[in-house]
């Protein structure tokens, strides 16, 4: 299944392509609400046919269709069985975005990191202690390759912070405060990078 597919030559491309795999959160739709100098427009996801395909296809559509800033995305959308396997073989992008699908995200973030791409994963990234060996490696995997790892967390920065290059840990028990704080710090890092690329004030 494929929508919105248009011939593009590689030297056409942006330089960040995003892919989104098993999107099961809103979280995967919100990093296409606004489009971006250097990602592409074109994003591949690969994901089972069900609802949470569809709503996230929907929340696209909403982005493109606003009537204030409206995005330009298209979407190129593979729902066999073998849709990760099919998202390796292919390649056809280098962030791979991953929200939803708890149970497997460590597998996700792992095998994705093997085969070269770039993730960018929400949290929870681990959901069962006997599973973080799998995301240490994941996150050792990176560093092999030159990547940088950056974890937001709360309380005491858990284990993640022995493994991450940069910790972001807001220190509070309060989960709503927590997600608030890493909100607002999304937001100056997202600032930061703008002034940089810019050169804006």
């Amino acid at each position: 299944m494929s929508c919105n597919n248009q011939a593009v030559t590689e030297s056409e491309k942006k330089p960040v392509q995003i892919v989104t795999l098993d999107p099961g959160h809103f979280h995967a739709a919100l990093v296409q609400k606004s489009m971006y100098p250097d990602v592409d427009s074109v994003v591949q996801v690969y994901a089972p046919e069900g609802n949470d395909l569809q709503y996230h296809l929907d929340r696209i559509k909403t982005y493109n269709s606003r009537a204030d800033n409206a995005t330009q995305w298209k979407e190129n959308v593979y729902t066999g069985n073998d849709f990760f396997e099919k998202m390796i073989a292919e390649k056809k992008g280098n962030v791979v975005v991953l929200s939803g699908n708890n149970q497997k995200k460590s597998e996700y973030i792992l095998q994705s990191l093997q085969n070269g791409f770039n993730v960018l994963a929400d949290k929870p990234m681990v959901i069962e202690s006997n599973n973080f060996s799998v995301l240490q490696q994941a996150f050792e995997t990176a560093k092999e390759k030159g990547m940088t790892t950056i974890a937001f967390t709360g309380m005491t920065g858990g284990q993640i912070k022995s493994v991450s290059d940069h910790l972001i840990n807001i220190p509070s028990t309060d989960t709503p405060r927590i997600q608030e704080s890493h909100i607002t710090v999304g937001h100056i890092i997202c600032q930061l990078v703008e002034e940089k690329i810019f050169d804006t004030p």
